[in-house]
């Protein structure tokens, strides 16, 4: 491609897997790819701007090289990007409309259960994040981080939540859930932009993505059981999916199957 790609997505929605695929990078299998990614310090094949200030943003996006940029953390001040670089720039918005549970998943398991050597500056952020759930929920009950993940659910299965409405300006958009579907629906994703997606390509990535799709399968087959599962975040989000297939609000679904907690 001959823009510089600009990815918007939430953390945990695949974005350097699908980065490093428009971008036309070759690597190996990982099961984490912000590790040649966002979390590769030495020699990162993306930069996020979500912190960075204008004057940053403006040397990034003029730098020559086949680095793609992400926005995880996204506000008003980065929609004007879209404006002001729309000839540079390629913005591209991962859509989470369906299976928003994969985003928890991967987040937790790759930066809480399996988080590598790579992204070690990583693990400060996550203590801080579990300490800060701790807080805020710990005044209602013990199981914080339960309570958290199924808060967080319901929020990305809320259409109008900041990380998955759709932004204005944007017309490319890669759907999220596509990878889990099936290769068909994945590969179609990527000839939108023009990428000829092979199925020995997405068996690599599907091999790497054991451990997601394992924890995917336990949870679902475990809605009615939150018991059997093992992992804080697999309880808050089978309590959150049950609450949304029964059109519980948040906090009513809270009340209802919190006794299942042990």
């Amino acid at each position: 491609m001959n823009q510089k790609i600009l990815l918007f997505g939430p953390a945990g929605s695949n974005i350097n897997y699908i980065g490093l695929m428009l971008s036309q990078t070759t690597f190996p299998l990982l099961f984490a790819y912000h590790d040649i990614g966002l979390h590769d310090l030495s020699n990162s094949m993306a930069i996020d701007i979500s912190e960075k200030n204008n004057t940053e943003i403006k040397e990034i996006i003029d730098d020559k090289s086949n680095k793609f940029i992400t926005c995880i953390s996204h506000n008003d001040r980065h929609y004007s990007l879209i404006d002001q670089y729309f000839s540079t720039i390629l913005p591209v918005q991962i859509l989470v409309e369906k299976n928003y549970e994969l985003v928890l998943i991967n987040w937790h398991e790759k930066l809480r259960f399996n988080l590598t050597k790579k992204s070690h500056m990583m693990k400060q952020p996550i203590k801080n994040w579990e300490s800060s759930q701790k807080q805020i929920w710990q005044p209602f009950t013990n199981f914080t981080i339960e309570r958290a993940v199924l808060h967080w659910i319901y929020k990305l299965s809320n259409k109008n939540y900041k990380e998955v409405k759709k932004i204005r300006g944007i017309t490319h958009f890669f759907d999220f859930s596509s990878l889990y579907d099936s290769y068909e629906n994945a590969k179609n994703e990527f000839k939108k932009f023009n990428i000829d997606y092979s199925i020995e390509q997405y068996n690599i990535w599907r091999e790497s993505q054991k451990i997601i799709f394992k924890s995917w399968e336990e949870i679902k087959n475990n809605i009615l059981s939150i018991e059997n599962l093992k992992l804080d975040y697999q309880r808050g989000i089978a309590m959150a999916l049950r609450g949304i297939k029964e059109q519980l609000d948040e906090q009513s679904c809270w009340e209802n199957y919190k006794k299942n907690l042990k």
